[in-house]
């Protein structure tokens, strides 16, 4: 009895210090996965600083390696770095884009290539439209140009400014309502007019006007066709007259035919020109803002005299 009580007692012990060690086994594993699961999630915050500030360096660099080059008249090497700066993913600030704008544009010029100049500087000043290069270290060959794009890029603004719509919450009222009807029709005149004058005016309903300057162009024109070649037939035949006696004749023909080609030929000019002014500038619905309009002048000089000038978009 006694060695099985001693039995019984012996082995609850032994249980009692395995169920122990087991425990305190249990307790160190968890404390590896704790320290593990801290170390694995400061790793990355680290990581990503590391990157930051790598990249920052290398951009830093790159900036006053094309500094350097730019320094150096080295213009190609500047727009090929400037490129790739501008094609990175890293954002730079608006001074860091407004000094790579600048040497790229810079570059581009001096190298003669005009239109990508211009395109670099247009960047600058939609960055900011107040930029001015400093005339202590650029040219003034290049500060001219800069400034000649930079007034065309804010004239281009302030006509469009003029024409954008105005907002009122989502809804979108234009400012000026452009009249495309009246600029066609306009043209449709035009077009007749130039071929015969009058049917322009016909075209617009004017048809009082139009059928007089229909006719009388009509008329000149016919009479200075004719005319022109009874002139060159009373012209041959007076030149190849011999008979004395017929020779004053023969001129006086061919005088008489000249002086009739002579006005048949200056009234259908005056005409064809009264037409185009009549439609350009007469008109009782001639509008402004028309590009047509703008596009035409009608001026006097002592040397040329009378022009007329018709821009005509088609």
């Amino acid at each position: 009895m006694y060695t099985t009580v001693k039995f019984i007692v012996v082995l609850l012990l032994t249980a009692g210090a395995v169920s122990f060690c087991f425990a305190q086994q249990g307790d160190s594993v968890a404390a590896k996965d704790t320290t593990s699961k801290i170390d694995s999630v400061s790793v990355p915050d680290t990581m990503t600083v590391k990157k930051i500030d790598k990249d920052s360096v290398a951009r830093a660099d790159s900036l006053a390696l094309m500094e350097t080059k730019f320094d150096h008249f080295q213009y190609g090497d500047v727009i090929s770095m400037a490129n790739k700066l501008l094609l990175g993913i890293t954002p730079f600030s608006k001074e860091d884009l407004l000094d790579i704008y600048t040497k790229k544009g810079i570059s581009h010029y001096s190298l003669s290539e005009d239109d990508a100049a211009r395109k670099s500087f247009i960047e600058i000043l939609r960055i900011d439209s107040s930029y001015s290069l400093d005339s202590s270290k650029v040219s003034p060959k290049i500060i001219t140009f800069f400034k000649q794009v930079k007034n065309d890029y804010l004239k281009q603004e302030a006509e469009i400014e003029s024409r954008t719509v105005v907002r009122f919450d989502t809804v979108y009222v234009p400012k000026v309502a452009y009249d495309y009807e009246h600029e066609s029709r306009l043209k449709n005149a035009l077009v007749r007019s130039i071929i015969i004058p009058g049917l322009g005016q016909m075209y617009k309903e004017e048809y009082f006007k139009g059928v007089v300057l229909t006719v009388l162009s009509s008329v000149s024109l016919i009479s200075s066709i004719y005319y022109i070649a009874d002139t060159n037939t009373k012209e041959k035949a007076y030149l190849v007259e011999t008979n004395s006696n017929l020779i004053e004749s023969k001129y006086n023909e061919y005088n008489s035919a000249y002086k009739k080609r002579n006005i048949s030929v200056i009234s259908f000019g005056i005409l064809w020109l009264y037409s185009q002014i009549d439609l350009l500038f007469l008109s009782d619905d001639t509008k402004e803002g028309n590009d047509i309009i703008q596009n035409s002048s009608l001026n006097y000089n002592q040397f040329k005299g009378l022009t007329l000038s018709i821009s005509y978009p088609f």
